[in-house]
Formats: C-alpha cells, sequence, structure tokens
C-alpha cells in the first residue's frame, strides 16, 4: 500500500522510548507520549498530558504525529484488550490476517466492551486487507477514541463529539475497496451541517501542521446518527458546519445546477464570440463604450469559466489547487461587479453630464480599476490568511452527502467583498437604470425598440443580481430559479447588445460616447 499524504515522518521508535520518568514540563512532551511501551500505562500518559497539559503546548499537530507512530509499536498482552481513562480510550486485538472476516466494534462477544463509548460505532469490511502484504498470520488491530478533541481543535470549527483513530499493523490502508464505517451518535438533533472528515498533518518547513479534509469520506446524516464512509484509515471525526446556511432540497439542487451549469456554458460560448468580433473590428471600434462592454464579456467569461471549474474539481484536487480556483473565481466575480459599476458610471457621463466632460486617459484608467481594485482586494484576502479559501460545502437536506465548490470559506470575508461591494454597485446601478428608463421612454415612447433598450440596460448593470437579496424566506425557492436561470445568460444578452451598438455606429449611445469622453 501506499504511504498515507498525510503521515509524517517522526522519530524512531527507540528515541521515542525511555526509562525516565515523565517530565513534569509540559514543554518536554515528547517525553510524555514516549515514556512507556507497556500499553495501559501509554494510554495513561496520553491521558495524563490531555489533562494537565493540553492548553500549554501550541505544537499539537506534532504531538499526533508522535502518537500516531507510537500506536504502532505500544505492547498489549493477551488477545484483545481495553484500556479505558477520562479522556482516553484504547482498544486493541489481534486478528487472523487470512481468515478476516471483518470487525464490529463494539460487540456483544468482546470482554470489556462495556467500557467503550457508545456513542461511536465502526465496522471494518472483510476486504480491508486485500492486496496488503502481511509479513505475520497475526495484525492487530487499533482503536483510539479521544473524549477530549482538543488535540485535535482547528480554530472556528467544532467536532460533534469524538475523535477515533483506526490502525491496523503497521501498514498504511488508502484507496480501499470497500470503505471503513464509523457511526456516530447524536445526543439530540443538530441544526447545523454535519461533514465527515479526517486529520491531516502536513509538513510546512520545520513544524507540523494539521486539519480537517474530507477527502475519501462521504457522509450520511440521519435524525440520530452521522455515517461516516471513508475509503482509508486515521483518524476520524464530524465536523460540524456552523456557516448558518440552510440544507437545500437534493431535487432542487440538482435541477439548479444543471441550469446553472447550462447557462454558464451558453454564456461563456457568447462572451467568447463577442472577444473575437471585438478582436477582429478592433480598430473600427474604439468607442469607450463598446470597449467597456468588452471588458465587462471578459470578466464574465472567467467568471463562467472559473465556476464551471470550481465546481467540476472540488472533489477531486489537491486542497492548493482548490484552493487557487476559489481565488481566481472571486477575482472573476468582483471583476464582473466592478465592470458592471463602472457601465453605470459611463451611464451618467452619457445621459447626465453630456457636453463638456474631458476625462484623460479615460479607459486606461477604467482598466486600472476595473481589473486592478479586485485583484488588490484578493491580495489583502490572502495576506491576511490563505485558509479563507478552499472547499465550500453546500447542506442538503436527507441522507446526501453536502455538494461542494472552491470558494470563499470564511463567512466574514463573503459578506463584506462580496455581498456588502454588489449593495453599493447595485444602489448605485439601479439609480442610474432608473434615470436611463425615464430618459428613453421621454424620447422614444415605449415601444418594442425602449424596451428591448431597458433590457439590455438591465443585463449591463448586472440588476438581475439583486435577485439574490430575496432568496431568503418563503420566497426563496423562485428567487434561486430565478438567479440561476437569468445571471448566467447575462454573456448572451451582451452580446447581443454589442452587435446591435456595432451594427449602427451612429446610434445616439455611440455618438454620444464619442462626443463626449477623450481618450
Amino acid at each position: 500500500m501506499t504511504d498515507r499524504p498525510h503521515e509524517i515522518p517522526s522519530e524512531s521508535s527507540t528515541s521515542m522510548f525511555s526509562s525516565a520518568g515523565p517530565n513534569q514540563n509540559c514543554d518536554s512532551w515528547q517525553q510524555w507520549l514516549s515514556e512507556s511501551k507497556q500499553c495501559t500505562r501509554a494510554v495513561e500518559l496520553v491521558n495524563k498530558f490531555i489533562r494537565r497539559c493540553i492548553n500549554q503546548t501550541h505544537e499539537m499537530p506534532s504531538v499526533i504525529s508522535v502518537l500516531e507512530n507510537q500506536l504502532r509499536y505500544v505492547d498489549c498482552k493477551g488477545e484483545r484488550q481495553v484500556v479505558e481513562t477520562e479522556n482516553v480510550i484504547y482498544y486493541i486485538q489481534h486478528i487472523d490476517a487470512e481468515n478476516f472476516t471483518g470487525l464490529h466494534f463494539p460487540s456483544s462477544d468482546m470482554e470489556n466492551i462495556s467500557a467503550f463509548d457508545p456513542a461511536t460505532r465502526i465496522s471494518l469490511p472483510p476486504t480491508l486487507l486485500d492486496g496488503v502484504n502481511i509479513a505475520t498470520n497475526t495484525v492487530q488491530i487499533r482503536i483510539l477514541l479521544f473524549r477530549d478533541a482538543r488535540l485535535f481543535q482547528v480554530k472556528n470549527q467544532t467536532i460533534l463529539n469524538n475523535v477515533v483513530g483506526i490502525q491496523m499493523g503497521h501498514s498504511t490502508f488508502d484507496n480501499l475497496t470497500d470503505p471503513v464505517i464509523i457511526v456516530f451518535n447524536k445526543s439530540s438533533p443538530v441544526k447545523v451541517t454535519p461533514k465527515c472528515v479526517f486529520w491531516k498533518l502536513e509538513q510546512n518547513g520545520n513544524t507540523v501542521e494539521g486539519h480537517w479534509n474530507n477527502s475519501g469520506c462521504t457522509t450520511e446524516n440521519t435524525v440520530n446518527e452521522v455515517i461516516c464512509k471513508c475509503n482509508h484509515l486515521t483518524f476520524f471525526a464530524v465536523l460540524l458546519q456552523i456557516d448558518g446556511n440552510p440544507p437545500v432540497d437534493e431535487k432542487i439542487l440538482k435541477s439548479l445546477t444543471y441550469i446553472t451549469w447550462i447557462g454558464c456554458g451558453v454564456s461563456g460560448i457568447f462572451t467568447v464570440i463577442t472577444l473575437i468580433i471585438h478582436f477582429i473590428l478592433r480598430k473600427r471600434q474604439k468607442e469607450p463604450s463598446i470597449q467597456i462592454h468588452v471588458n465587462l464579456s471578459a470578466a464574465l467569461f472567467l467568471l463562467n469559466v472559473n465556476f464551471l471549474i470550481s465546481t467540476a474539481v472540488s472533489f477531486s484536487s489537491s486542497d492548493e489547487f482548490c484552493k487557487a480556483i476559489a481565488v481566481l473565481l472571486h477575482y472573476s466575480l468582483l471583476c464582473s461587479f466592478t465592470w458592471m459599476g463602472i457601465e453605470a458610471f459611463h451611464l451618467y457621463l452619457m445621459l447626465i453630464k453630456v457636453f463638456n466632460t474631458y476625462i484623460r486617459f479615460y479607459m486606461l484608467k477604467l482598466c486600472l480599476l476595473g481589473w486592478g481594485f479586485p485583484a488588490a482586494v484578493i491580495l489583502i484576502v490572502i495576506a491576511i490568511s490563505t485558509d479563507h479559501y478552499g472547499r465550500y460545502s453546500i447542506p442538503v437536506n436527507g441522507n446526501h452527502n453536502p455538494t461542494e465548490m472552491c470558494w470563499i470559506k470564511n463567512k466574514a470575508v463573503h459578506y463584506v467583498t462580496n455581498v456588502a461591494y454588489f449593495a453599493l454597485v447595485f444602489l448605485g446601478n439601479s439609480i442610474m437604470l432608473l434615470i436611463a428608463c425615464v430618459k428613453v421612454f421621454r424620447l422614444k415612447g415605449r415601444d418594442r425598440k425602449s424596451v428591448f433598450t431597458v433590457l439590455g440596460l438591465t443585463y449591463l448593470l448586472g440588476i438581475t443580481y439583486g435577485i439574490a437579496f430575496f432568496s431568503h424566506g418563503p420566497q426563496s425557492e423562485p428567487a434561486m430559479y430565478l438567479f440561476c436561470i437569468l445571471n448566467p445568460l447575462q454573456g448572451l444578452f451582451i452580446f447581443l447588445w454589442y452587435c446591435m451598438l456595432i451594427r449602427l455606429p451612429g446610434s445616439t449611445v455611440s455618438e454620444t460616447s464619442k462626443n463626449t469622453i477623450h481618450e
């Protein structure tokens, strides 16, 4: 079997064990955890460390790395044994590798199993040893249950109840044919969304860092239980999603996903066509209005492509790649919002200022704003913490796994950089749309052409994104469908608007643009 990516090479077994008594200084945590090879003594030392030193050391991932390595070498006599302490329960059993038919913990035929916490049940599949080279016929199965999960605590994350560690022999297990099943009981129904995760350790320079990861694990959520199915052996827990997002019905989520995919595909195609046409005709189409439309089309193209990639690769990609996609998706969304705001600003110059408007290097300044401002926001967020980006879960009602995408994980970052920013853009653009509607209807009346003009301006200014503000409460379902139908097609309507402008070079919009804005 291949080595698990989260396993960090620890000290050798000889250096982890000594005959000296435990150092009373918590900084010498390796001596605490490597004091004895004897089964009961080793578990008692771990329990003592948690009770006395858990709040005094900042090297928890390193502690877990040493502990995971040490468990492979502790000497537990007898066919099976249970060691129970205040914070830790350790179960070990020797099995016949050639005749292994799977195991369930706890089961009625196990001695002293009453000590094992009834809040957790584990099933190991009969195929667990398939393809594993076992040197001896007898293999140790080790299960470690932490009643106190502070060793694995991550800021702003909550664990349901226990952390369970599973090991077998001295081998690592990955990509199992049949999953290991861990059932966590709920003492009472939880309102937040549970997610099955495993503890991943990674080397970062001279330090070891740990975090929760859900790769290879699926989650089934019932009223009283959370059922985790994972294709490897390590430390497992149930992470509670406390971001406040209400669960979505599975059928609704699937239909919204398909609608969005189709809309983003159509929008992406037409934004590409717009960019190609403009590239061909770029020498004849230098009006700021058209150039602004093209920049908005480019931003929407990036948004559509990054969204499709984000939803497609979230399950299979590495954490680093998912973070990169999340950053690109966030950047393209902010660029789209910014260019929508620029559309409103340019409309203001054409309809309100009209005469005596001179802005030196007008398009250059707009491009610096449209592409540079979002980049500055992204750099600030990344400078604060790259952990703001990653796999984002959308909870689903019933016994279904959450849907994931690569996006912003931090709720504060999302509300400040996306919701609050768009609210400002939406307010200004809505005012400009009302002014434009009044002028259009006064000049041309309420004919078909006027309606089409208003519809085009609505998409140019991104007014349809405001539907997101109504996606809560009793009208949430219709609002979500409208949002997912209208917004992904924005690229199509901008393409039609662009075609109208280049077919009518003498139109009011183009002439006003040329006469009032100077490069």
